[in-house]
């Protein structure tokens, strides 16, 4: 089957680089909210959603650094954490428990819960464990990146204040 002229075009602009630079953004982003003295946020679903959206970008930026298309990691992964995580494990990406855990934690309704208001009590986990997964995350994509060649600039360290 032939690509289209979409696939074509989602491939040049959903490169390895491009996607961990944008997760970049995310997380250095979060980082900022979440060390911040701005006592005025009443939830934290806007950092946690820019952290979850952090660890999506990077486990995708990890697999098209492996030659996995945009098409394909758009149409079969979308928004399942624990199947990126399986996927980039093949590919060596090896996570510790703490990361694990919290992949495991965002993937399905607390994914969801972070983008629209839902009532009920509900376990999120802490948002630190979220910026070392970021982190820890952003530091296996920079790696790789390097050893592709790209001139990825290498990652700051998420801040460790709560």
């Amino acid at each position: 089957m032939k690509a289209s002229n979409n696939d074509a075009t989602l491939e040049k602009r959903r490169t390895a680089l491009g996607t961990f630079n944008f997760a970049e953004s995310f997380r250095l982003s979060a980082d900022r909210l979440r060390i911040s003295t701005l006592k005025r946020i009443p939830f934290d679903a806007p950092v946690r959603f820019l952290y979850y959206h952090s660890i999506e970008l990077y486990l995708k930026s990890y697999l098209r650094s492996h030659g996995i298309s945009a098409a394909y990691i758009k149409s079969k992964y979308q928004h399942r954490f624990r199947k990126l995580e399986k996927a980039c494990a093949k590919y060596g990406l090896k996570l510790d428990d703490e990361d694990h855990d919290v992949i495991e934690r965002i993937d399905g309704d607390n994914y969801w819960d972070a983008r629209y208001l839902t009532t009920g009590s509900k376990y999120f986990g802490d948002l630190c464990a979220l910026a070392r997964t970021s982190d820890s995350l952003a530091q296996f994509g920079y790696e790789r990146l390097r050893i592709m060649g790209e001139a990825a600039r290498k990652p700051l360290r998420s801040p460790k204040r709560h």
